[in-house]
């Protein structure tokens, strides 16, 4: 067990949670079980690294907060970038659910399943010329500033239209609405 100065140097730290799923993520700390050496030489496993980092913030909540962030922000970014492709995300959502459980990631089930239903609903709406990552606002952490986008105009704002009543059309009740 880590002393509990050390304990407490972790949770002062603003940067202990998000390294440590940034970590977890490039493969640093292993998924895969493979084993992380730490200072006083002995070997330990990422579930063991995992549970000990658990036990210092008291549960895995923290952690699962901090990867939908990150998930966010990658999703958010492949969409900006035309590329609605989550299969790596998927891949990576369900290792994270082996270690730290379902509970606490549905809202990361959601967000990877809007990325793949956005990209199912711009081949079929494909004639409207819009491309939009249709995120369920309540499941997603703030990652674009959650400020509305300035309206479209001319061209844009008619595909906009075009593209929001077939959606709309198709997803009843439901309504879109721009973000930035």
């Amino acid at each position: 067990p880590l002393s509990a100065s050390f304990n407490a140097h972790l949770k002062t730290r603003l940067d202990t949670v998000s390294t440590a799923v940034s970590l977890l993520l490039r493969g640093d700390i292993s998924l895969r079980g493979e084993r992380l050496v730490v200072e006083d030489e002995r070997g330990l496993n990422d579930r063991e690294v995992l549970a000990l980092l658990a036990r210092v913030y008291g549960n895995v909540k923290v952690f699962c907060r901090e990867y939908q962030r990150v998930l966010g922000r990658r999703l958010r970014a492949k969409a900006l970038g035309g590329s609605f492709e989550a299969d790596d995300d998927v891949r990576d959502l369900e290792l994270v659910k082996l270690r730290f459980g379902d509970a606490d990631l549905r809202d990361a089930e959601v967000m990877v399943k809007d990325v793949e239903d956005s990209r199912r609903f711009l081949k079929m709406l494909k004639a409207t010329g819009v491309k939009a990552l249709v995120a369920s606002h309540v499941f997603w952490p703030d990652v674009g500033g959650g400020k509305e986008m300035a309206k479209p105009y001319g061209a844009v704002a008619e595909r906009w239209e075009a593209f929001r009543r077939e959606w709309e059309h198709l997803k009843k009740p439901r309504q879109l609405r721009l973000e930035g």
